[in-house]
């Protein structure tokens, strides 16, 4: 980090560790992380969602990605994919869909530091991926739509 950071909790009892320093907060607590706390690339280990924004620029500190069990998002960009990189474990991840998730597309398994896809999901409805460990999740449109 070029300057200090603020850390506000969006929950109680969120845990934030950078470096030599951390934190337990609750709720709408702010905590700084000196800029001696952090380098760039640096990881930052939070338990709840949190928003960290510069002292010095009020620029919002934005994660390359988010580890974690559960994943939710609505798919309105045609047919997409999704990747997913297992950093911690082996993992069981499976991709439901429908009223209540209930109907279940598919359910790969992937090697700690390996990779798993799951491919040709319909436009129009809303998937979660769960996970028995913390993954990383890339969606990808299909066709000539952009990959985000």
């Amino acid at each position: 980090m070029y300057d200090a950071a603020d850390v506000i909790a969006f929950r109680d009892n969120t845990s934030v560790k950078a470096g030599a320093t951390s934190y337990n907060l609750n709720e709408q607590v702010v905590a700084a992380l000196p800029d001696a706390s952090v380098n760039a690339g640096d990881p930052i280990n939070i338990t709840k969602p949190v928003m960290i924004v510069s002292e010095g620029t009020g620029d919002a500190l934005a994660p390359v990605s988010f580890a974690g069990t559960e994943f939710v998002y609505f798919i309105s960009r045609g047919t997409s994919n999704f990747t997913v990189f297992s950093p911690f474990g082996t993992a069981n991840v499976q991709l439901c869909y429908g009223s209540g998730f209930t109907s279940c597309f598919t359910n790969i398994t992937v090697p700690k530091g390996g990779i798993g896809s799951f491919g040709d999901v319909a436009n129009g409805v809303t998937v979660r991926i769960l996970s028995n460990v913390s993954v990383l999740v890339y969606h990808g449109a299909g066709g000539s739509e952009p990959l985000f």
